[in-house]
């Protein structure tokens, strides 16, 4: 291999470094913003998950049909 063929090697071998650390640098950031999501929704909320229980109006009385003069 003569000089320039390892350059080239060298090269190539850089290029490939620096794309896959920057890979790595963007999926670590991935983890940390999803690990803080999931920290987020594992907390207890203020009503500790209890529903509270559900009030139904009373139906409105219905008014007798109009009944018209002849």
């Amino acid at each position: 291999m003569n000089e320039a063929e390892v350059n080239a090697l060298l090269q190539v071998y850089q290029q490939k470094v620096t794309n896959l650390q920057a890979q790595n640098i963007q999926l670590e950031s991935q983890v940390l913003v999803l690990r803080s999501q999931i920290q987020i929704m594992q907390q207890p909320t203020a009503d500790a998950g209890e529903f509270k229980p559900a009030s139904v109006p009373d139906a409105p009385k219905a008014t007798p049909p109009r009944r018209t003069k002849k």
